[in-house]
């Protein structure tokens, strides 16, 4: 088989496998996955550095075709905001599409 024959097919197999698992929105909608992330890990807190902390809970993220665990910490609040909204995979009919988590007032 030629080089370039070569490449196509492999460009041709990465594709195939990316349209499997994720499929592309309209802009400003996100990312759909095929499948729900696993169940997330026991988390070890650590102490609370200050009163004025919060908890912000780790969550998966998808990145590179596969769910990644992003782990929790401690973190001060924005002025004006006083609760953490966790970031969650909502299942919809294009399949799991993720929400940030994000500070409220």
């Amino acid at each position: 088989m030629h080089s370039r024959t070569l490449r196509a097919a492999f460009a041709a197999l990465v594709l195939s496998a990316i349209s499997l698992t994720a499929t592309v929105c309209a802009p400003g909608v996100g990312m759909y996955v095929q499948t729900g992330p696993p169940l997330p890990p026991a988390e070890v807190i650590a102490v609370q550095p200050g009163p004025e902390y919060l908890w912000v809970p780790g969550y998966y993220d998808y990145a590179g075709g596969s769910y990644v665990w992003v782990s929790g910490r401690w973190a001060v609040p924005p002025h004006g905001y006083h609760a953490w909204v966790p970031a969650r995979w909502v299942h919809e009919d294009k399949g799991w599409r993720f929400e940030k988590g994000h500070w409220r007032s």
